[in-house]
């Protein structure tokens, strides 16, 4: 019988409805493989795979719904010459179900208006259709097509999703209405737990009747050991605000439940957790529930609760089943992906994803400007900029700090009407700090010396003087809207008597006995009015944000602007107290100073006022480096460490050592953020310093010191972008909370660094770290770190640098005032051997680290002893061994202000000099004349 056709596709169908789903599947693929051009195989086999899925009986719910819809196409296809517009029908229903529970809503609701076009009234794609819109959050237009259904069996089947939509679209009477008299809980089968839940919810929104009361004490009474009864009281609870002894009714309730009981009642623990923004409990919840099935209707909510729970790495890897596995996948799930690409700096797969995003047919601007942003700072400027040109700004007025980002990107990538995308969300978001702030910043970028308006036009803000009363309008531009009092329309009659009129004319207001007029005092563009007000009202307006704080300057008294500097400096002073005291890392303290850490570098390896520690100096920490470094085919450049390479120019030879050389995205962003802010912000005259006598001073900035600086920032850029760029995968495994007290700490950046690393490698790169504080962070967390002097004696070791080339190299290091620059006689005698045995910029750095008095006493004895003994073996003239020897032992001495030192110095030169007598008796007599003198008694015995 199994071999007839049509029986067996009858046996198929029979099968199907009573849940023998594997045996019906196996069944309708033999038949639908011999009968190739059988349309009603097809149609029993998707059929099968669809209830199947729907009954979540699949083995894998995403292949039987892409093989039903696949099945149901060629039913199609079988069935385009034939007039059975049933068979028709019912291969666009299955269909549309099984593209529904692969989440291609549009592809669904095609389906089903094909169907209805057949068809206006068939009740079944009436029910898909709303089914469709309802999943869609579209619910007055679910609830329409609900209402149209006149199948008396498919209305039941529709009762609970009707009244859901009624509810949802704000008519809970409806809701109500519908649920009425339609469930018992004396059955209690889990379609009248729905409805009775589902009725208490639209009767406590409407506040009056409680008819759901008596009918469950009455259903307690006789099952008092119901686990679905105490689901029904959870959500009077909950309804009621009584959370825990809601949540007390849902774990008393699974308690008692057996399977499947126990599935919807985790189910809905698992959404209790989520309304409570438990979303850690409320993801394990789901994660029992979803069972790895990307097509299960909790797999949203569960890639939700991951994410708002801060388990990101879960996040990502489930946001990546899901897409992989439907064919067009919710938007949320890559907008997760994107977003958490993001997170970990991995910027240029983020931007393939919005690229994803933004081809879609529901994409939207918002969706446009994260593009943007993500092609920006993953070095993609052309086409950056191409996606901001193509950006309506109109579109984001409901999201003005979009449209402030909108804004930013455009000055960054130097397009016009950035200044005009800030104003417009300074006008829609004037509650929001974060916004007064960036259009603050933006407005620094324009020319303030340029003339103000000389008459009055749309667009413009005048000061109006009448008696002596002031007060600004500002004249709305054709198109806008008012969004305060003192905004006119450009055709009200105050409007048009203004427009043409200049400073000191007289504006008419009333006419005739009691005549009034107005003078026009000032005239300012809404741009630089805005940012006055702004800046006016802001500490006003939020009084617990420091970020911008205005100080009113009277020319006859400068007494707040000494204030000003010398709060300025007090603190500045603080906070290189905890530098210098090595309590906070380099990162910190060019933070706090409110400058980028590239610009804090280059003026303290300039001018010295802040030496920058790479190190501790110790045998231990030099050992260690080094056998790390023997280990390491890869690294990654923090931020100090990519400015020293970047100052040592060791790109090649970096590359010659090591397979791969990694800079964080972090460390990249903060470069690039430079380099757009001298290129394109405008020149600031001068900066505000203390003179030496205590006083305020400006000091003037010079067109070449901005050359400097921004030809130091292309180039950092462009050393920069000579490696791989790296994401920062490890993040994932670090509580949120604790990354963001990190960024207090190292900054973006450093967080970067830390936790710099691939997403499938086991280990990471090995982290080259110029900030000592932050070294040692990555060695608290678990992770390597050395520095540059490091990599040099590695390089050295490995030959790819001469030993002329790494002295010279150890000497630039000093030059730069590292802090605990390690380094032996041998290199400084190659350098004076190189000079003519002449000091140079050079020697006196490298001697000059002998003097340093953080150098330890036996270390700069002992490198002292070990220079002058070579260099008595050299034979040079006398009078310059003896000058060098002086020149030598006051840098000893000069850090140390006692004669201990040279003492020490003498007793081993004693020693390393061996029994020469002519050098030994020389030399001694060198330094012990250096000491007489330095005692101040040249007749001195020793």
């Amino acid at each position: 019988m199994v071999d007839e056709p049509q029986c067996a596709v009858a046996l198929a169908a029979i099968w199907t409805e009573q849940g023998r789903f594997d045996e019906a599947i196996g069944l309708s693929r033999r038949i639908a493989k011999r009968e190739a051009e059988d349309y009603e195989a097809r149609l029993v086999l998707a059929a099968s795979l669809l209830t199947a899925s729907q009954a979540r009986q699949a083995a894998d719910t995403v292949a039987w719904c892409r093989e039903a819809e696949c099945q149901a196409t060629g039913a199609l296809r079988l069935l385009e010459d034939k007039e059975l517009p049933t068979q028709r029908l019912q291969a666009l229903s299955i269909r549309a179900g099984a593209r529904l529970l692969l989440g291609d809503h549009e592809g669904a609701l095609s389906d089903i208006d094909a169907a209805l076009r057949d068809v206006p009234d068939d009740s079944g794609a009436l029910l898909n259709k709303g089914l469709v819109f309802l999943e869609a959050g579209r619910f007055p237009e679910a609830r329409a097509s609900f209402e149209l259904i006149t199948d008396p069996g498919l209305a039941a089947r529709a009762l609970v999703p009707h009244a859901t939509a009624c509810h949802w679209s704000g008519d809970a009477a409806a809701a109500a209405g519908l649920l009425r008299g339609q469930f018992s809980l004396n059955r209690g089968d889990w379609n009248d737990i729905h409805r009775a839940e589902l009725l208490c919810e639209a009767e406590a929104a409407l506040g009056g009747e409680d008819s759901v009361r008596s009918l469950l004490e009455q259903a307690l009474e006789q099952r008092p050991g119901d686990p679905r009864l105490f689901a029904v009281v959870a959500t009077r609870h909950e309804l009621r605000g009584e959370y825990d002894a809601a949540e007390a009714s849902l774990m008393q309730a699974v308690d008692l439940a057996s399977e499947p009981d126990r599935h919807e009642l985790v189910w809905r623990i698992a959404n209790f957790h989520a309304r409570r923004e438990r979303y850690s409990d409320a993801a394990d919840g789901y994660i029992e529930v979803v069972g790895g099935d990307a097509s299960h209707t909790a797999a949203l909510a569960l890639l939700r609760s991951l994410q708002s729970s801060g388990r990101l790495r879960e996040a990502l890897s489930w946001a990546r089943t899901i897409r992989e596995s439907q064919h067009l996948p919710a938007k949320l799930v890559v907008e997760t992906e994107a977003q958490v690409l993001n997170y970990v700096g991995d910027v240029s797969a983020a931007a393939e994803r919005w690229a994803d995003i933004c081809s879609r047919p529901d994409a939207t601007m918002l969706d446009e400007t994260r593009l943007a942003q993500a092609l920006l700072w993953s070095g993609e400027h052309d086409s950056a900029t191409a996606a901001v040109r193509a950006i309506d700004a109109s579109e984001l007025r409901d999201h003005p700090r979009e449209l402030l980002n909108l804004a930013r990107l455009k000055h960054l990538l130097g397009e016009e009407g950035y200044l005009e995308d800030a104003y417009a969300a300074l006008r829609y978001g004037p509650d929001d700090p974060s916004i007064h702030l960036g259009y603050f910043a933006l407005c620094l970028n324009e020319e303030d010396d340029a003339p103000g308006p000389e008459t009055v036009e749309p667009g413009y803000a005048v000061l109006l003087r009448e008696g002596s009363e002031e007060r600004w309008w500002r004249i709305l531009e054709h198109g806008e809207e008012r969004r305060s009092e003192h905004e006119l329309l450009p055709t009200e009659d105050l409007a048009r008597a203004l427009v043409g009129r200049g400073r000191g004319d007289s504006v008419v207001l009333q006419e005739g006995i009691g005549a009034l007029s107005a003078e026009v005092v000032d005239i300012q563009t809404k741009y630089v009015r805005a940012a006055q007000e702004s800046t006016e009202a802001f500490s006003t307006r939020f009084p617990g944000n420091t970020d911008l704080t205005r100080v009113p300057v009277d020319v006859d008294d400068l007494s707040n602007i000494r204030s000003l500097v010398s709060q300025r400096d007090e603190f500045g002073r603080e906070i290189l107290k905890l530098y210098q005291a090595d309590k906070v890392p380099f990162a910190f303290l060019c933070a706090k100073l409110g400058r980028p850490t590239p610009e804090i570098w280059r003026a303290s390896t300039a001018s010295g006022e802040i030496r920058i520690r790479i190190g501790d100096g110790t045998e231990i920490e030099s050992a260690r480096a080094a056998e790390s470094l023997r280990r390491a085919d890869s690294i990654v450049l923090d931020m100090v460490a990519l400015l020293t390479m970047h100052a040592l120019d060791l790109g090649e030879c970096l590359r010659a050592r090591f397979d791969r050389i990694g800079v964080p995205q972090q460390v990249l962003d903060e470069v690039r953020t430079l380099l757009y802010e001298v290129t394109l912000g405008k020149r600031p005259r001068a900066t505000l310093a203390r003179n030496t006598d205590g006083s305020p001073v400006l000091l003037e900035v010079s067109d070449q010191e901005w050359a400097d600086r921004q030809e130091f920032a292309r180039s950092l850029l462009e050393f920069a972008s000579s490696f791989e760029t790296i994401a920062s995968y490890p993040v994932l495994d670090v509580e949120p909370d604790h990354l963001e007290a990190l960024a207090d700490l190292v900054t973006q950046s450093g967080v970067g660094a830390l936790y710099a690393g691939d997403e499938a490698a086991p280990e990471r790169p090995l982290l080259v770290s110029d900030d000592l504080g932050l070294a040692n962070l990555t060695r608290a967390l678990g992770g390597e770190a050395v520095n540059t002097q490091a990599v040099l004696l590695e390089l050295h070791r490995e030959r790819i640098l001469t030993d002329m080339e790494y002295s010279g190299l150890i000497a630039r290091l000093a030059q730069l005032g590292y802090r605990f620059v390690r380094l032996d006689a041998e290199d400084i005698l190659r350098l004076l051997e190189a000079n003519g045995y002449m000091t140079d910029e050079a020697t006196r750095a490298l001697l000059a680290t002998i003097e340093d008095p953080e150098c330890s006493n036996e270390s700069a004895v002992s490198v002292t002893a070990e220079l002058i003994a070579a260099l008595s073996a050299r034979g040079l003239p006398q009078q310059q061994e003896t000058l060098l020897i002086s020149v030598i032992l006051g840098h000893l001495h000069g850090g140390r202000r006692t004669t201990r030192a040279l003492y020490e110095c003498l007793s081993q030169l004693e020693i390393r000099l061996g029994h020469v007598p002519t050098v030994r008796g020389r030399v001694l007599a060198s330094v012990t004349d250096y000491i007489r003198i330095v005692m101040g008694d040249p007749d001195l015995a020793l």
